[in-house]
């Protein structure tokens, strides 16, 4: 059930089932920055930018786990 602050201001948090812990994925793409991106790779005009967010409920599967606990 704990909970943290993680990468760009989103929430994190561990399943109390199994101690899995779950934060909000980032998607990035690499290639020509058009819209000054702030990811230059080397000063080419290259690099990253951000594409999408999935917000760690959403990544969330279903456990499995069956471990016998004290």
């Amino acid at each position: 059930g704990m909970e943290y602050e993680v990468f760009n201001g989103g929430k994190g948090f561990m399943r109390k089932d199994d101690h899995q812990f779950f934060q909000p994925i980032y998607i990035a793409q690499f290639g020509e920055l058009k819209n000054k991106e702030p990811f230059d790779e080397e000063k080419t005009g290259w690099g990253w930018k951000g594409v999408a967010k999935i917000d760690a409920d959403k990544t969330v599967l279903p456990t499995t786990c069956k471990m016998t606990r004290p």
